[in-house]
């Protein structure tokens, strides 16, 4: 199973910057040893950054807490389509706080990506208003929620 996470990390995510990384932590720690696994977490902001491949266990990456910058979303999507995919199962998480920039654009592109690709997407909000199609959960629960997904979708068949 390939489990991709896309993570806002723009200005508007200083009230609780620490908490998500700990939450993203706690999830690839709960999976890291599992054969068969693979995560990848991919940061945006004004750009996108890699932050763990593919093929990099979890203790030898750096899930840092940050905010800064805009909220463009499609400069992780260009990333995400230039990652080698292997697993049988795709699940993609999406994780924003709230509006993004380029959404229309950037959301058709990750769509047609992700049907090319047989990827089922979980897009995430913890804004209070859920928009878009996004879920809602809290920073809190963020790790817990994303958990519960994974059993529900990977027992999917």
């Amino acid at each position: 199973m390939d489990i991709m996470i896309i993570r806002d990390v723009s200005g508007s995510t200083y009230r609780f910057e620490r908490e998500y990384a700990e939450a993203i932590i706690e999830i690839l720690a709960a999976v890291n040893d599992f054969e068969g696994i693979r995560t990848l977490v991919i940061d945006f902001e004004g750009g996108a950054v890699l932050r763990k491949g593919f093929d990099v266990k979890a203790e030898q990456t750096s899930i840092v807490p940050q905010s800064g910058g805009g909220t463009n979303l499609l400069p992780a999507v260009k990333l995400l389509a230039d990652q080698l995919l292997k697993g049988k199962r795709r699940l993609l998480f999406v994780l924003s706080d709230g509006e993004i920039n380029d959404r229309e654009q950037a959301e058709r592109e990750l769509a047609a990506y992700c049907s090319r690709n047989q990827i089922e997407v979980v897009k995430l909000t913890f804004d209070e208003c859920d928009k878009y199609g996004y879920e809602h959960t809290t920073i809190v629960n963020l790790h817990k929620f994303i958990a519960q997904k994974i059993i529900e979708k990977g027992t999917d068949y």
